[in-house]
């Protein structure tokens, strides 16, 4: 079975099952469903790829394990008269993956621009202070 659809089982178990908290068998049926759930989340968070930083941070009670990607300060070109021709580029990381620790659930796509943006100020100042 996929992990989508092993998933897509499990919460489709939850669901249909939440409402009968009472009912003597909720439990049993549930934990079909909590199972299906811990095999798909349990694999482990791939390996950090070759010229990516690995950054770790907490975000609202969930543990990431992010990849980023830094670019170093460019100082932008000028004409002839000497008036900037390019902007400078400063100095930053860019989140490439935001994986939930010991899985390999990637939910960077998921994350609001806020929390991205912390995270790649955050990982910044780690490696800046290598």
């Amino acid at each position: 079975m996929s992990k989508v659809k092993a998933l897509d089982l499990a919460l489709k178990e939850l669901l249909f099952y939440r409402d009968f908290a009472n009912c003597p068998d909720w439990r049993d049926e549930s934990q079909v469903a909590i199972t299906a759930i811990k095999e798909v989340l349990e694999q482990p968070t791939p390996v950090c790829p070759k010229g990516l930083f690995e950054f770790e941070c907490w975000i609202e009670d969930v543990c990431l394990t992010c990849f980023l990607e830094y670019s170093p300060e460019e100082k932008g070109y000028t004409d002839s008269y000497g008036a900037p021709y390019e902007p400078d580029i400063e100095e930053c990381m860019t989140l490439n993956n935001a994986y939930v620790t010991n899985t390999d659930l990637d939910i960077a796509h998921m994350l609001l621009q806020s929390m991205v943006d912390h995270i790649e100020v955050s990982a910044l100042e780690k490696f800046l202070d290598k």
